[in-house]
């Protein structure tokens, strides 16, 4: 009866909003957010959250924003020769063990990834994240992902780009399609480096080497609340040095919290299987110190999802350990 009454009242709610639909197609047409081009006009999406992405994006730059997953080397993200093999890639090169992009580095995907940087909203983001859960579902699915975390930025860039990262929105929206956590608060920059493509391909990885850091979560409370039971202990002994040997117990008592409790480290990515979300991957050297910095603390697995591939003219020569 409840299921009858469900479908009756939302056919009902369908037949309503059609005239609202229509009037907002007419005064505000469906369009492509990357070229404007005319897309498809929903039906009843008047009350939803969120337009399906045939509106959001025409077929043509849906086609061109994503290639097959099984063109990409898993280990580095190049294109697989017809033999099936490919002679640039090491597994030794990198921290992750995983790298799955949408697209190369051209045409509408770098315009695409160059428009996201400028523009200061959220909704282009949240649209290629929903893109690329579609389009790489199969690869999500394989992995089994604990938490994602994206490339954190520099404050003073952040604030030139209006408060807005969009590695982070898009990684925030992966995060809730697939029911994961996003982590990316714990994934901190300690230092600030210069632009990666204002320098030479081989001076890249040593730009960003120890340039982040974890941090652990309630890490400042837990350091204040342990500086604190310290210096009340200190000042009790020295006012009434005469009460230490009896309140003896309760002082190695709050000894042993401070050392157990408030001394350790947390861990929130220790033996956790971690995607690591940027935009763009040239010589892979900015996630790929994320991922050594996340192993370093006990994950146990590193993806590396992008949107798009580049540096695909250019080889490597050095090795990395």
């Amino acid at each position: 009866m409840n299921a009858t009454l469900s479908r009756f009242f939302f056919k009902l709610l369908y037949y309503i909003t059609l005239p609202f639909d229509f009037a907002l197609e007419i005064i505000f047409p469906s369009a492509c957010i990357i070229c404007g081009c005319a897309t498809p006009c929903p039906k009843g999406t008047l009350f939803s959250r969120e337009l399906p992405l045939d509106t959001l994006f025409c077929p043509k730059c849906r086609t061109d924003l994503s290639s097959p997953s099984h063109i990409f080397c898993k280990h580095c993200g190049r294109v697989i020769l017809s033999n099936g093999k490919n002679h640039h890639c090491s597994a030794s090169d990198y921290y992750f063990s995983t790298l799955r992009p949408l697209q190369f580095y051209r045409g509408v995907t770098r315009a695409l990834v160059l428009q996201m940087k400028r523009d200061h909203s959220k909704i282009l983001a949240k649209a290629v994240a929903r893109l690329y859960c579609e389009e790489r579902q199969d690869v999500l699915k394989q992995f089994q992902p604990d938490c994602i975390v994206a490339v954190p930025m520099n404050w003073r860039r952040l604030l030139l780009r209006g408060g807005i990262n969009a590695p982070d929105v898009i990684a925030k929206r992966i995060a809730s399609e697939l029911h994961i956590p996003c982590f990316s608060k714990y994934v901190k920059r300690v230092r600030s480096t210069v632009p990666q493509t204002s320098i030479d391909w081989d001076y890249r990885f040593v730009n960003v080497f120890e340039a982040f850091d974890i941090r652990e979560p309630k890490q400042r409370f837990r350091l204040f609340l342990k500086k604190t039971i310290k210096r009340v202990l200190r000042n009790t002994w020295t006012l009434f040095p005469f009460a230490r040997s009896k309140f003896k117990p309760i002082e190695r008592s709050l000894e042993r919290f401070v050392k157990s409790k408030l001394s350790k480290k947390v861990g929130v990515f220790k033996g956790k299987r971690i995607i690591v979300f940027d935009d763009a991957f040239t010589t892979g050297s900015t996630v790929n110190e994320i991922s050594r910095i996340l192993l370093k603390v006990g994950a146990s697995e590193i993806m590396v999802a992008t949107i798009a591939r580049a540096g695909l003219g250019k080889r490597r020569d050095n090795h990395h350990s």
